[in-house]
C-alpha cells in the first residue's frame, strides 16, 4: 500500500479489485478469488471500515490520503490498478 501512496496517486482513490459482490461481508480479490480474512481486513482497512454505508458499498478503494482501504459503491468512477506479471 505504501508503494501506491508514494508513486501512483497523490490525491484520490484507486480501485483495487476487492469486493463482496457475491456474498455480503466476504471480501474476495478479483485476480484469484482468494478471501481477505479478518487479519487482512485489520491490516488494510481504515478505522470503522468496511461499513457498507447505505447498504450500497460492495467494492473497495485505496485512499491515497489515508493510505488505507475503504468500501465504496461499485458504480463510482475512478482510477484503478492492475497487476501484470512479466
Amino acid at each position: 500500500m505504501q508503494i501506491l501512496q508514494e508513486n501512483y496517486v497523490s490525491n484520490g482513490k484507486i480501485w483495487i479489485g476487492l469486493n463482496d459482490i457475491v456474498e455480503e461481508g466476504v471480501y474476495r480479490w478479483e485476480d484469484d478469488d482468494s478471501i481477505c480474512d479478518d487479519s487482512c481486513k485489520a491490516m488494510i482497512y481504515a478505522q470503522n471500515e468496511p461499513n457498507n454505508y447505505g447498504n450500497s458499498e460492495d467494492c473497495n478503494v485505496f485512499n491515497a490520503n489515508t493510505s488505507r482501504v475503504n468500501d465504496f459503491p461499485c458504480n463510482e468512477i475512478g482510477f484503478y490498478l492492475c497487476e501484470k506479471t512479466f
